[in-house]
Parts: structure tokens; sequence; C-alpha cells
């Protein structure tokens, strides 16, 4: 589960000029032929995110803070349907967000200057899989919960790669202590 915008497309002056890097899109692109399930969450228009879309179409993309899911070649609200994959199953009424911070098996919060201190926090309170937190030095979330994640210079695409990796193949034993500590703060 990954925020779009200070994660993986540093700040812009507008929307048009914050785009996706092809090192961004690149490392994406890897981690979905892991088999990694990549869900990029966004509070961008759709209309904003379809050419960032097609730089990762494995991915899975919500746009409007979860509102709306990108599937079947257009926008639809996350649905109940049986034919859906899981996730999308998982997915219902408000609390969409909450689910997904359920479901990650990494959870990345990378800004570039304090902030986000409550996506970290909720993020690993209600996660149910051990999931490892990536988590920027900036945040202010990291003076309480840096030594119990896996922390990056979010300025540094290959630190953030490297971080995505340890965080992907960490042994699962470590990851509950990590998430027990993290729960615990």
């Amino acid at each position: 589960l990954i925020d779009l915008d200070g994660t993986l497309i540093p700040f812009a002056p507008t929307v048009e000029e914050a785009q996706l890097d092809d090192d961004a899109a690149s490392l994406l692109r890897h981690l979905a032929e892991t088999r990694a399930m990549i869900v990029i969450v966004s509070g961008r228009p759709r209309a904003s995110i379809e050419s960032l879309r097609a730089a990762v179409p494995a991915a899975w993309w919500f746009a409007e803070h979860g509102a709306w899911r990108f599937a079947d070649g257009g926008w639809e609200p996350p649905t109940m349907t049986a034919d859906l994959h899981d996730l999308e199953r998982r997915l219902t009424g408000r609390t969409r967000l909450a689910q997904l911070y359920r479901l990650a098996d990494v959870g990345v919060v990378t800004p570039l200057r304090d902030g986000m201190n409550l996506v970290a926090k909720e993020g690993a309170l209600v996660n149910q899989r051990d999931g490892v937190l990536v988590l920027s030095e900036y945040a202010g979330a990291f003076y309480e919960l840096g030594e119990h994640a896996v922390t990056v210079p979010p300025f540094d695409i290959y630190s953030t790669a490297n971080a995505l990796h340890q965080a992907l193949r960490m042994p699962l034993e470590e990851r509950r202590r990590h998430a027990q500590a993290l729960r615990d703060q």
C-alpha cells in the first residue's frame, strides 16, 4: 500500500508537474513481477491519474482517497461482486482505506517533511498481516516508530527501493516482532 503524492512522486507546484519518474515506475513494475500486490492510493481526481496509471498497469490504483478503483478499463467504486479479486471483496463502505491498511504487507510512509504521522500510526495499529512499515526519517512519527520500522531518506529512490526489498523479504518472526512493537507504541 503506497501513497502517491509525497511518497512515489515528489511534491510539485502543480498536479501536472508532479509525475512518476522512470526509476519509480521501473521499481513498481519490478515489484509487480515478484507477484507483490501493489496498491497505490491517491487523493487526486481520477482524471489526473490516467497518465500515471499507464506507467504501472499491474498496480491496483485508487483515486480520491480510495473512493474509486480502476478496473476493467474504467473507474468504478470498489464493489462487493464475487468475481473481483479478494482485496476488492473486502473493500466496503466508509472503511475502505482502513481495510487497505489491514491487508498491507508493507506500508510506505515517506513524507519529505514532517507529516503523515497518523497514516503511519493508523496503518500499524490496524494491520492484520504483520505488515512492515517503511518510514521516512523526516516523518514526525519517526521518533516514536522509527526503531521498529525500516527507515529511509525520502529523497533517495534507491534507498527506498532497497527498503521495499528488505520489507518484502523480512522473515515472518521478525515481521511479527516489529509489527507488535508498532502496535504497542
